[in-house]
């Protein structure tokens, strides 16, 4: 049990495919052991799922978001971010 936030550059589909030392970090993602919440950027904008450039691997039942890009390369369109709270009890 417990819970998991996890904060990556990179977007749940930028990790499809790959196994370091074998693992595949998709299906470690799905893991109904934990509740995960996996935010991702890397995207120049912050999108809806109707847009390409949102694209994500579903980590169900786990959840993960897209929270754009931000500084470096253009900064084109929006720009995403996220601020969060966690407590002692695990509720906001």
């Amino acid at each position: 049990g417990g819970n998991m936030l996890v904060l990556s550059h990179y977007p749940t589909d930028y990790l499809r495919g790959r196994r370091p030392s074998g693992i595949d970090l998709i299906d470690l993602l799905r893991t109904p052991e934990i509740e995960l919440t996996y935010f991702g950027g890397h995207r120049h904008a912050t999108a809806g799922d109707d847009n390409p450039w949102a694209g994500t691997q579903s980590i169900q039942p786990n959840s993960n978001w897209l929270v754009g890009g931000g500084g470096g390369w253009a900064c084109d369109g929006q720009q995403g971010f996220v601020a969060g709270e966690i407590v002692a009890t695990g509720r906001g």
